[in-house]
């Protein structure tokens, strides 16, 4: 308690110091931090979801590389035939154009299939959230975000129950998601969620590739017997509908099963490489903060060398100076 006194008195005295001394510090960390966090957030952090470790992205592949998930039939026939997976769900996220409340407006919204929110884990903060029931649209509903809930209708409770209207159709608001939860796309937050079964001619389409599919993986279950399951389920209805349609898809081969704990890898595959480079940079800068900061205790210690001269003369110990 002695040195930290003094030490304060030291401060004191110095006030034009100190204040140099302490600003320094405050950019480099301060900015490695931000950047740290950000690199976290975009690069690193797991999705908020139950067991985000057991969730995988059901995808085409071919002699173009990764694709999208397969068209929906396909994909149907997937989560329906391969026992080494718990659940699967389609979704498909984009900018919608709402009606609320006489006004429209311009959200991030994504289609997905009923059972979307059962299959991460996904719990309401108010409300409910879809089921498959709800892929009848009768009546139909939509779930909104934490985020658009708090900034359309201020949290308030009795946002439960109000619509919303979308391509001349109304939908009833069921419930919330909770706040950490954004959706499985990093750095883009959903405000509206609304049942895929409003792409009927899409659903059925045996070409197109339009959507994700995220699935969870049973316990205990390897991603490589999993995707092994699901690309002979894949097979076995490709080579049906190579029969029964001369037309089918044929730009990818196989599914494979790719680990979805941390989101699509868009956003990591556009700014990682910018990321990294801001990353070392403000390292960089905390280098240099830290030699200026050293040479100005440098200097400083020099203008002290008669005090330490005299607390030496005194019985101080080097260890204690140091402190």
């Amino acid at each position: 308690m002695t040195d930290l006194r003094y030490a304060l008195r030291t401060l004191r005295i110095s006030p034009g110091f100190a204040t140099v001394v302490i600003v320094t510090l405050a950019i480099g960390i301060g900015a490695n931090t931000a950047i740290v966090s950000l690199l976290h957030t975009v690069l690193f952090r797991e999705l908020p979801v139950k067991d985000a470790g057991e969730l995988v992205f059901v995808r085409t592949a071919g002699a173009r590389g990764l694709g999208g998930a397969p068209p929906f039939p396909y994909f149907d026939h997937i989560r329906a035939e391969t026992s080494a997976i718990s659940g699967a769900a389609a979704f498909a996220a984009d900018e919608l154009r709402v009606e609320v409340d006489g006004s429209v407006e311009q959200v991030f919204g994504q289609v997905v299939s009923g059972n979307y929110f059962e299959v991460l884990g996904v719990t309401p903060v108010a409300g409910r959230l879809m089921t498959r029931n709800d892929e009848r649209l009768d009546p139909p509903v939509a779930v909104i975000g934490y985020g658009y809930w708090q900034r359309r209708f201020g949290g308030a409770p009795d946002a439960i129950g109000r619509t919303l209207s979308f391509r001349d159709r109304v939908f009833t608001i069921v419930g919330v998601t909770p706040p950490r939860f954004q959706g499985l796309d990093p750095g883009r937050q959903v405000d509206v969620t609304l049942p895929i079964t409003l792409e009927p001619t899409m659903i059925r389409n045996v070409e197109a590739q339009w959507f994700n599919a995220v699935a969870r993986l049973r316990p205990g279950v390897g991603t490589g017997q999993a995707a092994v399951e699901a690309n002979a389920s894949f097979q076995s209805f490709k080579a049906a509908s190579n029969r029964s349609n001369a037309r089918a898809p044929t730009p990818f081969d196989r599914i494979e099963l790719t680990p979805a704990s941390r989101g699509l890898d868009r956003l990591r595959a556009r700014f990682s490489g910018p990321l990294s480079l801001i990353t070392l940079v403000t390292g960089i800068v905390l280098l240099i903060a830290c030699t200026n900061l050293g040479g100005l205790l440098l200097v400083r210690g020099a203008m002290r060398s008669r005090e330490l001269a005299l607390r030496l003369a005194t019985g101080a110990s080097a260890g204690r100076l140091v402190r």
